[in-house]
Formats: structure tokens, sequence, C-alpha cells
């Protein structure tokens, strides 16, 4: 949960007014409403304003966005509520629209052409769409209710849910704090990647939220998976992340190692000298109890293994056809919990040494600072700095533009804190025992 307070506060008003700049909005409640069905659907080829239905006679339906697919459709309807200010944002969201909402329910399902009379032109013509859409076979209908602020009361939303159920509608809400996290978290279209599982050495478990494979991988199946598909000689590197580092460079004494044993006459020993990958999905599939069987991933992160990944990634550059024997270990996790692949990489990071910092650089706070600087830059060109939650993930920008979250931690308690001996000789401890601490 995220804590509603300046900083996430500014994050969330930063993201929405330069959403506002961007196109060219009157006002902010507009430009609210933009910014929700932005994050909300961020690979839609429709354009926003074309989803607005908000204005006189709209029945309480903001926005209506439709999702015609192959094997059916889903509408999606939407109550958009912005708060100005972080005191409004604290009461929970107004439930004086509900009647006209489930009023205009009752119409919709009926056909009731009436609501020709009821409803703006542009709620009409979507009325009428989603009547032509809903006799489609595996429809679905979702109401959304979406603001800035606190979510209805559970007494409210119980009482819509139980109003919606024999219309078989889903009911979602979007607050702050799923708002702040679609603001903070890049919006990315969905992967796929394949590799196949050596012979039959694989392992799969499932337990409760998580799902696991443990496989053998080759280095070229590696390399496929991590390249950027727009660029054959660079890595991709959003698919680290989920990783709590970047490549910390081949002149690292580990990473050189793993680069001359790829390279090496023995580099089928390679996997038995390597840890491996730990990698985090969506969803895998693959046919069990069969040789060599292709393993299909969606959404594919490596949370541990990025030093391995790199080096082989060099070595490949200096000798393609060498990594013909190496094979390594890769361990696969399926879920759906957000905040297991973060546990994951704290726990599986072991082979090069984890500094402090290292293991807050995906914390909530981290991400927050990371956002807070990043939505300046886009909404005012001229601040221009760029904050590290990881060493050297800005090292293309030039430098004295660049905020170290270790050296702003040093500053912190040696001037926030009024602590300037032990912002030096207790350094370890700004992202250890005292990472929590509020002054």
């Amino acid at each position: 949960m995220i804590a509603m307070n300046k900083l996430t506060w500014s994050t969330v008003s930063t993201a929405i007014e330069e959403t506002r700049i961007r196109y060219n909005l009157k006002g902010s409640s507009e430009a609210f409403s933009y910014c929700v069905l932005e994050k909300l659907f961020p690979n839609s080829e429709e354009d926003i304003k074309d989803l607005i239905t908000d204005g006189g006679d709209d029945c309480g339906i903001d926005a209506v966005k439709i999702i015609v697919h192959s094997t059916g459709a889903h509408i999606h309807l939407f109550q958009l509520k912005h708060c100005k200010n972080i005191k409004t944002a604290k009461n929970n969201f107004p439930s004086n629209e509900i009647g006209k909402i489930l009023s205009y329910i009752s119409h919709l399902f009926n056909e009731d052409i009436h609501l020709k009379e009821i409803t703006n032109p542009i709620l009409w013509g979507k009325t009428q769409e989603i009547w032509d859409v809903y006799k489609k076979p595996n429809t679905k209908v979702t109401i959304h209710f979406c603001n800035n602020g606190t979510k209805l009361t559970e007494n409210h939303r119980v009482s819509l849910i139980n109003s919606l159920e024999p219309y078989d509608i889903l009911f979602e809400e979007t607050d702050f704090n799923s708002l702040h996290n679609l603001i903070v978290t890049p919006n990315s279209e969905n992967t796929k990647h394949i590799f196949t599982a050596i012979n039959k050495e694989y392992f799969g478990k499932t337990n409760g939220n998580i799902r696991g494979m443990i496989a053998t991988i080759s280095a070229k199946d590696l390399i496929n998976i991590i390249k950027d598909p727009n660029n054959k000689n660079e890595i991709n590197p959003r698919i680290f992340d989920k990783n709590i580092r970047m490549f910390l460079g081949r002149d690292n004494p580990v990473n050189e190692t793993i680069i001359q044993s790829a390279l090496s006459e023995q580099n089928d020993y390679f996997w038995y000298m390597s840890n491996g990958l730990t990698a985090t999905s969506s969803s895998f599939n693959y046919k069990p109890s069969t040789r060599n069987p292709i393993v299909e991933v969606e959404n594919l992160q490596i949370v541990n293994g990025a030093q391995t990944s790199y080096a082989l990634f060099e070595a490949q550059k200096q000798k393609p056809s060498i990594l013909d024997d190496v094979l390594l270990l890769i361990r696969v996790y399926e879920t759906k919990d957000t905040e297991l692949p973060n546990k994951i990489a704290i726990a599986t990071n072991s082979q090069t040494r984890i500094y402090g910092r290292d293991l807050m650089s995906n914390s909530s706070l981290q991400i927050q600072l990371e956002a807070a600087f990043k939505n300046l830059e886009a909404a005012f060109k001229n601040i221009g700095y760029y904050y590290e939650r990881k060493k050297n993930q800005h090292i293309e920008k030039t430098l004295n533009k660049r905020i170290d979250s270790f050296k702003l931690g040093q500053a912190i308690l040696a001037y926030h804190q009024r602590e300037p001996d032990r912002a030096k000789s207790a350094s370890d401890q700004i992202f250890g025992a005292r990472y929590k601490e509020r002054g």
C-alpha cells in the first residue's frame, strides 16, 4: 500500500499535469481522465478523446472503451472523479452517482430506445455500439470507478457489486494507490519469448500462488531472449527492469571470469560453474514429459543473472561460435503476485557482493523518487535531473545531471539529519538499519 504523502501526491499530480500539457487540455479534471485511460490501455490504437463521454446527460458514464477480439469482446464503462488536493483525496469515492449508473445499466441491458432521449450524442453512439458488440459470445462488461483519492466505503462497494450481479458485470476500482503504481511502472507491451528445455533436464513445481520450472537452457537461446529486437548487437535492458542491479561492467572481476569461462576450451563445464539465471513471468507453458520441449514465456524478467547474461552476450560478440557448447541453469517462476519478483530478486542475488543500495533499489520509496524526477523532467524540460536508484542506471547522461541514490542518502544523513560524521563512517547503514527512518 502506497502512503498518500507530499512525495507520492506530487508524483501523481505531476503526471496529470504532464498529461494536460501534452494533450493541450484546459483543466486538471480532464487531464486526470486522459491520464487514467492512457495508463489502463497503454497499447490502445484508439485516441483517448474518442473514449470520453463525460458532460451533460452522461448518466454517470464518463468514458467507454470497447475491445473486440476473435473470441468475444470486453466493454469497459468508467466513472472518473478527480480530487484537486490531498485533503479531499482522503475522502471516500463519492457514491451519489451510483444510482444514475445503475439506472443506465438497467436501460442498457433492456435495450431501451428511450436512452437516446436521456444521453448525450457521444454516449448514445457508444450505447448503440455496445448493443451491437454484446451480441457476440463471450462478451464481458466491467464498470470502473477511478479517482486519485480513496475507494468507495465498504458498504457502498458491497451494495454496488450486489446490484451488478444480476447483469454479470465485473467491478474494478482504481484509487490513488493503484494510479500511483501505474504511473511509476513504465508502460510496456506484453512480451513473448521461447527457449528449449534441453533433453529431459527439467523439473516443475506448483505451490499456491506461484509455479516454477527449473531447466537447462543453451547460451544461444539466452542471447536470443535478451537481445534488442530492434538492434541485434545490443541487449534489451527492459528485460532486466526487475533486477536489483544494472550490469557492473566487464572490469568487475566476477564478470571477467564469466566471460573467460565461456570463451575457454572447457566451456562445456559452464553449467557446473555458474549459478545460472532466475526469472519471473506472468505465465509459461510447455508440453510435459517430452524431450526438448519448447517453453513459451510471457513477460519474462531476469531478476538474478544480469551479470551472467551480459557476460555471455559480450563473449558471443568476440567469438560467436564458441557458445555452441555452453549450457546453463534457468529457474522460471510464474506468479501474479506483484511483490514476489522483488522478494525473489533479493533472495537469489548473491553471486557478486550485494550492497544495501542494491537491495533497496526496487523498494517503493526508490521507485517513487525516480518517478518524481522523471515526471518533473517530462513536465518541465529545464529541470533535467536523473535519479539513479541503481548504480550507473543513467550512465549515458551527463554526470552533473545524475543523482546517485547512495550519495543522496549521504547528503540527507549529513545535512537533514545533521550527522555529517556518520554520513561517511556509517554509510553502510543508510540503506540498512537507518533506511526506514523519517526525519
